[in-house]
């Protein structure tokens, strides 16, 4: 692969090197390759320090746009405009973009990987950068702060030789974000993602919030929480084997159809919904509440919240060890089991569940018939003292549904056991 050789900076060559970087791109069908720094614009102050440069100049309202991969040997300096039009970029040290410049990376994998690889906020004005669609992965021995307040596409951070690279940042990720194995990443502000979230290595919310558009996936890596929340509107996926360090912060499941897969300990865990869903939990996992914590999983009248196991065979179960408090209402569940008891209200008790009490029983069909969630089966399976009540969306005041009893109904034995339907008069 050619290079071109370092000589001193010499801006009598500029024609000559302008001509080569065109026809090499336009003709050669291999990445133009740069030996130290390949300046876009002009050469700037404070980059002295580097010991060769091709400035390759880009007049105002120009744009450079890339038709072959682009291999850099040094650093890439952006004072001009750049667009990377979808072509891999390789840069094995800084990536520096001036503020009044313009880089945009389109569909591209932008790669910084070497040692002393760095995107910072010292080197990076985040108002000249666009990072739709494109990939950001950094390589790094260095610790390095990132731009604050950048909005990436999809952003991976590794260490470069089998170190470890802490990265501090706060910012917006557009797509998905991957923490490797040897990387630690401190927050610093609250971050945003639409894509994954992937943890090999370290996280440390350090108080700020994370929101992820979709799957949270502990990856064998660790996610200190401290007082943070974590919303997630795709599944938490914990089947990796890795640990959530939970301090007194809150996992919160804002999605639909939602999966907590694998064993996690949470201190609060929160799934609220206002329509009908259902979470579902990996087969033979646990999940377990600290001291102090809370499990809050709550529907509403015509809103049930189904909790069921990946496999709704009734064989595989789910477990909640609940160290701390419980808010639980409005639940359909089967094949649970609560370590130390959990009390649900205004709930479905769905058949293969041990240690839950069911405080009070929902209706929620019509139907005549011995199923979970019907007038017969709450009758059936209501104990001494608990309520019977019907959900006011399928029974309203407005239009009286009717059950059809066409046989006999169980005998009421228990003592003191309550059938309500006073929401429901008119």
């Amino acid at each position: 692969m050619p290079t071109i050789l370092r000589q001193p900076r010499t801006f009598f060559l500029l024609p000559l090197i302008t001509s080569l970087f065109f026809l090499w791109t336009a003709f050669c069908g291999f990445p133009f390759v740069v030996d130290a720094a390949l300046y876009i614009g002009g050469p700037g102050a404070g980059y002295d320090a580097l010991d060769f440069s091709i400035h390759h100049a880009v007049a105002t309202g120009e744009t450079e746009t890339l038709s072959a991969p682009l291999e850099v040997t040094g650093s890439l300096a952006v004072s001009g405009t750049f667009n990377a039009n979808g072509q891999p970029v390789t840069v094995p040290q800084a990536l520096i973009v001036d503020g009044g410049s313009s880089f945009t990376s389109g569909a591209s994998v932008v790669t910084l990987a070497g040692s002393v690889a760095s995107y910072t906020s010292t080197n990076v004005d985040p108002d000249a950068t666009t990072w739709t669609n494109g990939t950001l992965f950094i390589r790094s021995d260095l610790s390095q702060t990132l731009p604050s307040g950048e909005t990436y596409g999809n952003l991976y951070l590794d260490d470069y030789t089998g170190g470890a690279t802490t990265y501090t940042m706060g910012s917006t990720i557009e797509g998905d974000w991957v923490i490797y194995a040897d990387a630690t990443v401190e927050m610093t502000d609250d971050i945003t993602v639409t894509g994954d979230v992937v943890v090999e290595g370290t996280l440390n919310t350090n108080g700020f919030a994370l929101g992820v558009g979709g799957d949270v996936v502990l990856d064998g890596g660790t996610i200190a929480i401290d007082d943070s929340t974590i919303s997630v509107a795709g599944n938490w996926d914990n089947s990796g084997g890795g640990t959530l360090t939970p301090g007194t912060g809150t996992v919160a499941l804002t999605g639909t159809s939602q999966q907590v897969l694998g064993s996690t300990t949470f201190y609060n865990l929160t799934k609220t919904v206002a329509s009908a869903d259902t979470l579902t939990f990996g087969d033979g996992t646990t999940q377990t509440i600290s001291a102090g914590g809370t499990l809050t999983l709550t529907g509403a009248h015509g809103a049930v919240l189904s909790l069921r196991t990946v496999s709704d065979d009734g064989v595989a179960t789910f477990t909640i060890m609940d160290n701390g408090f419980e808010d639980v209402s409005f639940v359909d569940v089967k094949d649970a089991i609560a370590t130390n008891g959990i009390t649900a209200t205004y709930a479905v008790d769905a058949s293969g569940n041990t240690n839950w009490t069911f405080a009070s029983h929902l209706v929620t069909s019509t139907a005549n018939t011995l199923t979970a969630g019907t007038l017969r089966w709450a009758m059936t399976y209501a104990l001494s003292d608990q309520a019977i009540y019907f959900d006011t969306t399928v029974f309203p005041s407005a239009a009286p549904a009717t059950i059809s009893v066409t046989t006999a109904l169980p005998a009421v034995s228990q003592g003191n056991l309550t059938i309500d339907a006073s929401p429901n008069a008119g």
